[in-house]
């Protein structure tokens, strides 16, 4: 099998991911291919498989990660043992990526699907750590323990290595193997998130790419801690995170909530989770009800 055809068939099975987060053609060196340029200004939403492929220079696929999907990257045999020595079970069943040779025996990744319960304790702005398991020596690689938990962190998932490995998913933890962080992982992550400094909840912070700014104060579920809430720059449309210990209430189209906000319908925000949409009320002011009454009486 040739490898453009390898990567085609390898790649396949991340088609199941693609309702909830996107993909970037990579090179063999794990980098975006020089076609795309500046993904995060020209493509900041990645692309499904399909067109990674379409790609004559993509050699791997990355797939970008999120609150939603977080990667947990074993670098090395040290830290495989730290991860046993704080209660990760190292073969757990999830998603995992590996790679094809016994150099890459020892570094490997594992995927998890954050609930909205644990994407709610994620703390505003972490996105990555690193746990470092053996210094980097003359005749030594460095070794760590990573963990990649928000945009724009990416993991290449399918495709070549720089050292010429493939990298691949066994039966019975492939992609559609995906769970949500057991309690040690997630202890882990949470701890390794606390270590991080603190990224003030400035205005500067709180814009997200595109339209929308994270609310320090949701109007729909009053959410007042680990902004995940947005509004539109322009006011006009929330929205707002079903969570488990924030999340807005249940409501038919149109409803008002806090007789400001009407309910419109509920999305799911790629690399994040589910949201409701809620838009301003504008009230017909009395005057265009009049003018609509009289078109009406004159048309008859």
């Amino acid at each position: 099998m040739s490898t453009k055809n390898k990567l085609w068939h390898d790649a396949q099975p991340l088609k199941l991911l693609e309702s909830t987060n996107r993909f970037l053609p990579l090179d063999n060196q794990k980098r975006p291919i020089p076609e795309i340029g500046r993904w995060k200004t020209n493509y900041p939403n990645g692309f499904d498989i399909d067109s990674c492929l379409e790609f004559r220079e993509t050699q791997a696929i990355g797939v970008i990660l999120g609150k939603n999907l977080i990667c947990i990257d074993f670098d090395g045999e040290t830290a495989l043992d730290y991860a046993c020595e704080i209660g990760i079970d190292i073969t757990g069943r999830t998603w995992q990526v590996k790679r094809d040779s016994y150099k890459g025996l020892w570094r490997y990744k594992f995927f998890y699907r954050p609930t909205p319960a644990q994407i709610e304790q994620i703390p505003f702005g972490f996105k990555k750590a690193k746990h470092h398991t053996r210094d980097k020596s003359n005749d030594l690689k460095g070794e760590a323990l990573e963990v990649f938990a928000d945009y724009p962190c990416y993991a290449v998932v399918a495709g070549k290595h720089p050292s010429g490995d493939n990298y691949f998913s066994m039966n019975g933890y492939s992609v559609e193997d995906l769970v949500a962080p057991p309690q040690p992982v997630w202890d882990w992550v949470l701890h390794m998130a606390s270590l991080q400094p603190k990224v003030a909840t400035s205005k500067k912070s709180l814009s997200t790419s595109g339209s929308w700014e994270r609310l320090m104060v949701c109007p729909i579920c009053n959410r007042n801690s680990s902004p995940i809430c947005s509004i539109s720059k322009d006011r006009d449309t929330v929205r707002c995170f079903i969570g488990s210990t924030f999340f807005p209430p249940k409501a038919k189209k149109g409803e008002l909530i806090n007789s400001t906000w009407a309910y419109s319908s509920n999305q799911y925000i790629e690399s994040i989770g589910e949201f409701s949409i809620f838009v301003r009320h504008k009230p017909t002011s009395m005057r265009a009800i009049r003018q609509s009454l009289m078109e009406k009486a004159n048309a008859k």
